[in-house]
């Protein structure tokens, strides 16, 4: 398991008891509140099945490209994840929170992705 994944675990914990804690048996009817950790829920499951998948390469000529492709996929997750973080904070009346996943310069990754598509030409201009 990678740290990311074990952080957004950790992070999603402390979201549901803010919630909780915030709307105690009321939760139910806090829609936007449920919205976000849906959405924490989510981007959890998405980047933990990406993780399992890359596993799969590692032993394969493939790995390095799997495992860019994870990074990849891991840092818009992050972003994803992070602003249910925000907004479930929000909807609390919490201050922003300091449990929010480490960004990862994205752009550069998508770059090099691209970057090898274009090599493999498995994209074309």
């Amino acid at each position: 398991m990678c740290s990311s994944d074990l952080e957004a675990k950790t992070i999603t914990c402390a979201a549901l008891l803010l919630a909780k804690d915030t709307f105690g048996g009321e939760l139910q009817s806090h829609q936007e509140a449920l919205i976000c950790l849906a959405d924490m829920l989510i981007q959890l499951f998405a980047m933990e099945s990406a993780w399992l998948r890359a596993q799969q390469f590692t032993n394969t000529t493939k790995k390095d490209r799997a495992t860019d492709l994870f990074e990849l996929f891991l840092a818009s997750a992050a972003l994803r994840f992070n602003a249910a973080v925000r907004d479930l904070f929000e909807e609390c009346g919490a201050e922003p929170s300091y449990l929010t996943l480490p960004r990862m310069n994205i752009a550069i990754k998508r770059q090099s992705f691209a970057a090898w598509l274009l090599d493999v030409e498995k994209y074309s201009l």
